[in-house]
């Protein structure tokens, strides 16, 4: 995001900028001198530029002094060059027309004139400082000011969305015709006695696909939409609870059915694992389910790889071999139960390649550290020492 900022920023400057701002301004930003923060969207939140509050007024001598407050500015902690939208108004003009100023941090008369607030919670990382901004008679001058008053429109475009509302409306209509044409296919088209659409890894993907769509609406709407003040869940429970007064007797009762299942089916959820694990009950005396579970918990070695290595990486020889066995028993028992049609099972076999990757990959672990220690490499110590981290990574 800051290098998108930087970007837009420079952008801008190079389209309507004049000679003395791009030679004076770019270079230092190139340099990481000028930290550019963007002062768009007023406090009232509002996308409509007309409705920008904050305003350039005329104090004599050719100074206008902005004053109002922006809102969700992102980076502006750090940030050393503001791009500063107001509305310049006059005693003749009470109106005014949207411009854009740049104002250096260093040539603020003094430091109260730019008030930086308490930082947004926001969720995520929180790399990025979002906070809202107070102007509070900041002097500019026509230097100071961006193009001209009839490109602050343009200037807005560029820094808010960089001319992308046209691409993105045409990207959201290509993919609601792709995703009809796609939804089409996989209810029409049989593979294997059933529907495409029940296809796990079709189903994988479209839930990927839907993630993606979620997280990017997130980002265009703005930091607002992921505040930690904003009580998403008890929107979402409200807006249930009224769906559901509005709903026939059936649903009503389905809704407060399902409920309960998943309410009973969480409080009870280690026993059930229990008995679909053959511990308890009458499947623990069926089919081995006694012994499988045995096995699984405490698998014997056969291998016995740690005779083949460094005798420090004995635990994790066996953690590996343990694995390994466990990884046969599984493909076992699903070869069993599923048969030839295990080969339409894709998140089981993405699953069963995920952990032979991280098997092979361990295996070089101790391979490597082995071979360091036996030769003797100056810094063999290094080599052995930090398995146990690469088994962290590989087994959890």
């Amino acid at each position: 995001m800051r290098l998108l900022q930087i970007q837009r920023a420079v952008t801008v400057i190079t389209l309507y900028g004049s000679e003395e701002q791009k030679q004076t301004l770019l270079p230092k930003i190139a340099s990481g001198a000028l930290k550019p923060a963007i002062l768009l969207f007023d406090e009232n939140g509002n996308f409509d530029f007309e409705s920008i509050q904050t305003s350039a007024i005329a104090s004599g001598d050719g100074v206008e002094k902005i004053s109002g407050t922006k809102s969700s500015v992102i980076g502006v902690a750090d940030a050393n060059l503001f791009l500063v939208f107001a509305m310049r108004k006059s005693n003749l003009q009470q109106k005014g027309n949207m411009a854009c100023y740049i104002i250096e941090r260093e040539h603020l008369p003094q430091q109260s004139c730019l008030t930086i607030n308490s930082r947004i919670n926001t969720l995520g990382l929180n790399a990025l400082h979002v906070s809202d901004v107070e102007l509070k008679d900041v002097p500019v001058n026509s230097s100071s000011l961006l193009g001209s008053v009839n490109d602050s429109r343009d200037i807005a475009l560029e820094l808010s969305a960089s001319n992308g509302y046209t691409y993105g409306a045409a990207v959201v209509g290509f993919l609601k015709l792709l995703i009809g044409e796609l939804s089409h296919f996989c209810n029409t088209t049989i593979q294997f006695k059933s529907p495409l659409s029940e296809n796990l890894g079709i189903q994988k993907y479209a839930n990927s696909v839907l993630r993606l769509a979620i997280s990017t609406t997130v980002d265009i709407l703005g930091s607002g939409s992921v505040s930690r003040e904003m009580n998403f869940e008890k929107w979402f429970r409200d807006a249930i609870t009224m769906i559901s007064l509005s709903n026939n007797n059936a649903n009503l009762t389905e809704q407060i059915s399902m409920g309960t299942l998943t309410t009973w089916a969480k409080t009870n959820a280690q026993q059930l694992r229990n008995w679909r694990l053959g511990k308890v009950g009458a499947l623990k005396r069926l089919f081995g389910a006694e012994s499988d579970s045995a096995e699984m918990n405490d698998p014997k070695l056969t291998h016995f790889i740690a005779e083949h290595a460094h005798p420090s990486l004995e635990n994790a020889c066996r953690d590996l071999e343990q694995t390994m066995s466990r990884l046969n028993i599984v493909i076992s028992k699903l070869t069993s139960d599923q048969g030839k049609t295990i080969q339409n099972d894709f998140m089981s076999l993405s699953s069963i390649c995920s952990v032979v990757e991280n098997n092979l990959g361990m295996v070089a672990v101790i391979s490597r550290a082995t071979r360091s220690y036996s030769i003797g490499l100056r810094n063999a110590d290094l080599e052995v020492a930090p398995y146990r981290s690469s088994f962290l990574f590989f087994f959890h």
